[in-house]
């Protein structure tokens, strides 16, 4: 498989609704714990990379 360095990776703000409907409602997934992690991710600006981990 070939490898390319002409990417761009871009983040965008999680879309509750569709979020919440893809795992409560499609997928049984409990919606207090759904909600809680939601919650929790709101307010984070930007992806962390794997460098951040070190």
């Amino acid at each position: 498989m070939p490898v390319t360095e002409d990417y761009e990776l871009n983040w965008k703000p999680v879309d509750r609704q569709q979020a919440y409907s893809f795992l409560v409602e499609q997928h049984d997934f409990n919606k207090e714990r759904v909600e809680k992690t939601l919650d929790a991710i709101a307010p984070a600006k930007h992806q962390k990379g794997l460098g951040d981990f070190t």
